[in-house]
């Protein structure tokens, strides 16, 4: 999916502006609305080309091994919590 976010805090590092999305300025309406309007501006082959960039962005950077490793834990835990 391309992604329309705000550059700040860690936004900024799962999207590449033009290539995955497009950031605009934080806590600011009009750069939101333009940032939205130069989205729907692009072709639907662009939008496209940006969701995929983005999808073998997070594969590339982001190892999802330590979430798979802690989720059991994660629910063991909340399970255990409703018990008491």
């Amino acid at each position: 999916m391309a992604v329309v976010t705000a550059d700040a805090q860690s936004y900024h590092i799962v999207v590449t502006n033009g290539v995955n999305g497009v950031l605009c300025e934080a806590r600011n309406a009009a750069s939101l609305q333009a940032t939205n309007e130069q989205m729907l501006a692009m072709t639907d082959k662009h939008r496209c080309y940006a969701g995929s960039s983005s999808r073998q962005q997070v594969e590339a950077e982001f190892d999802k091994q330590p979430l798979n490793k802690a989720a059991p834990n994660m629910v063991e835990e909340v399970l255990l919590r409703g018990k008491t």
